[in-house]
Formats: structure tokens, sequence, C-alpha cells
């Protein structure tokens, strides 16, 4: 099963608004013709999140700042809520400011950490936090609750996760199928199928017959398997892997590990053309503390061969004093790699090249072009060759 985490701080955006410290209003931030966020001066007039815009300017009658949700005024406000999940995860989806989604998946006890890093971000911004855990994004959203701040001083989980997407969705409105479009959604309306569990119960060829094209997206949307994973996008471009060890102080089996993750990483890189400008390795012992050595390359290295030296020599200046739960890399600031052709001979230019060497040896004589990958080389000229190849100078 997937965790994903979604993120929320109510205040973030309205409280970076500059106030007449005089006479501060009440401010909120609208998008969509709703309330997107409210500072508390608002809230204590009792406007909500997700209120109609129209709502909330009846209710404070002029005597506030309103303000469009404007991605680049509140840019630093992802940073905010965002930078501090880092120390949990990698996978990091920022979305509109003020709000994020957090892939949590690769932990081993996932709930108890979202606990951890709920309690975290609250004392860091000191703000309420709407959150909601489930195995799609959209279910994440749509199942965001208040979170309880006495369980967020515990670094206890303040909210209900979603395990079980059916039974969750079972007695909602038809309306938190957010995931589908509005059409589909007015259209179940007219067909009289109001509640989710209504959709539920409905055969799949009769959902297929009045949505040729989309029955089984609404099916799989009402039972809650329709998935729309995270997409990483903050911070700057990153590949990450984590592999969990089950508590281990074997130093083969870590050293094992990591030439496994380095020769899938490596795999990644060349099938995108990416190099790294840096790697990040993290352990997490069991007592849940965690190490993370960052280190920056003076030069592309993209094989499974150069990653790993680099890796190696970053696990030797962690000191692992208890067994290790998991092991993370992370490469940094990846950017596009610069192709080269190390041999002249290869495959895929084998079929056009040959039927050419025939026609010249047909005119010259045989023996008279010889493929250089084909001319042995001294001993010495060798190993200089292989040095170059494992350390990436060309």
């Amino acid at each position: 099963m997937q965790y994903f985490l979604y993120l929320r701080a109510i205040g973030l955006l309205a409280n970076s608004v500059p106030q007449n410290p005089e006479r501060p209003l009440p401010c909120l931030i609208h998008h969509q013709d709703r309330v997107w966020d409210i500072n508390p001066l608002a809230a204590a007039k009792h406007v909500t999140i997700g209120m109609t815009l129209k709502e909330a300017k009846l209710i404070l009658r002029g005597e506030a700042q309103i303000l469009p949700l404007d991605p680049d005024q509140f840019r630093p406000c992802i940073a905010q809520l965002l930078h501090p999940c880092l120390k949990f995860s990698d996978h990091i989806q920022a979305t509109l400011p003020g709000e994020g989604f957090v892939d949590l998946t690769p932990h081993p006890e996932p709930l108890d950490i979202a606990g951890q890093l709920l309690g975290e971000l609250h004392r860091s911004l000191q703000l309420p936090l709407l959150a909601g855990i489930a195995p799609a994004c959209w279910l994440a959203r749509e199942s965001a609750q208040l979170c309880d701040p006495t369980l967020l001083s515990a670094h206890l989980l303040p909210i209900t996760a979603v395990t079980n997407p059916k039974d969750y969705l079972a007695p909602k409105p038809i309306t938190a199928l957010t995931i589908l479009p509005p059409e589909d959604r007015t259209r179940l309306h007219q067909l009289g199928l109001d509640r989710i569990h209504q959709v539920q119960s409905t055969p799949l060829p009769r959902l297929e017959s009045q949505f040729p094209k989309r029955g089984m997206l609404i099916h799989q949307a009402a039972h809650g398997t329709l998935r729309d994973p995270i997409k990483p996008n903050y911070p700057s471009p990153l590949i990450s892997r984590t592999k969990p060890l089950g508590l281990t102080e074997n130093a083969y089996e870590i050293d094992q590990a990591l030439a496994e993750l380095c020769r899938d990483l490596a795999a990644h890189l060349h099938r995108h053309d990416l190099q790294p400008q840096a790697t990040a390795l993290t352990l997490t012992f069991e007592s849940g503390q965690r190490s993370q050595v960052h280190r920056p390359l003076i030069k592309a290295e993209s094989t499974a061969t150069q990653l790993l030296i680099s890796l190696r020599q970053s696990l030797q200046t962690i000191s692992i004093a208890e067994p290790v739960e998991s092991l993370r890399i992370q490469l940094l600031n990846l950017t596009p790699a610069t192709r080269r052709q190390t041999q002249l001979i290869q495959s895929r230019t084998t079929a056009n090249l040959n039927p050419a060497l025939k026609r010249i040896e047909a005119t010259l004589g045989s023996g008279k072009i010889q493929i250089a990958s084909q001319i042995e080389l001294a001993y010495n000229a060798q190993v200089l060759k292989e040095w170059k190849r494992v350390t990436g100078w060309h």
C-alpha cells in the first residue's frame, strides 16, 4: 500500500501579507472563487477555508485585505512548508502555495513517520495544519482533517489515515470524487447516483453503457483504486532510491545494498541522459536517528562504478554504532548529460558499415582496414584505458 501525505498550513500565506501594525485587518487569499487561506482575524469573523468568496465578502463587509492566489507572490511560502519535510522524504510535490504532498511509502512505519513530520512542522510553523493520508493523492486531499494540537505536540499521528478507500468513500456524496471531471459528477447525479456507495454497487457494464469511455475510471474512482501518484518537483530536480535493510550492522550487507542502488540509479541516468552534480547518502538507524552526508561531484559521474566509489567514501564518514534500518541515496541537481561515443563500431551501426568495408577490401585487398577496437594494446595502455573508463575521464 502507498502512503501519500497531504499538507496544508492555515494562515501561512495570509500571515505573510504586509499589514499596518496600528490597524491590522482580516486577510484572505482566494482561488477559483473560494477562500484559500485566512489569517486569525478573518477566522475570528467566522470566515472558513473553502467558503465562497462572495459569502466571505458579505461577512467581512469590505473591512479586509482580499487578495488572489498569486504563485509568484507567495513562492517563498512553498519552501517554508515543504523544506522541513525533506528530512523525512525526497518525493515531494509542490502544488499551490501553502500545500503539498509527501510520499512516505518507503518508510517501514509510514504512519508513525507522518506523526513525527506533522509534529515537527507544527513546531516550526506554529500554525494550524490540515493533513490527510491515503493511497492516492486525490484521496489524501479529500480526506484532509484539521490536526489535533495535543497529538501534534506529542508527535503522534493527529489525523485518521484512509487505509480502506472503499469504506471511506461509500457514505460520501458524489462531489467527493474530485479526481473525476465535473461533467462526470453532474451526469452521475442526473442518473440518481447521489452517494458513492450507489456507484460502488452499480454493475460495471451499466456504468460503461452510460459512460462509454470513462465507465472503468468512474468504477475505479468510486472504489478508491484510481491512483494519481506523486510527481516529485521539490526541491531542485533529483532522483533517489531507498533500500530497507531490516536492522543490520553487517558492513557487507550495507555495501551490497549500496551497490544495488547504484546500479539502479545509473540505469535511470542512462535512460534519461542525466548526470548529477552532488550526492546525498542517508542512513536511518534503529533508534530513528539519521545520518546524512552530502558530497559535491567535481566531475560528471553517471556509471554504477563511479557512483559506488563516491558513495563508499561518503559511507566511510558515517559512524555506525547501532543497527541500520534503511539506506537512501539521492542524486541532486540533475543536468542533461553530454553524450559520448566511446567506440567506433556499435551494434546498431554494424549492419550499415559492413557492406562499405567489404567494398573497400574488395578494391584494396583484405587486411587493409583494421578496426581500432580489435587492435591489441600494450598492458600499460590497457590499464590506463580502464582507469579512464572507471573514473570518468575522457
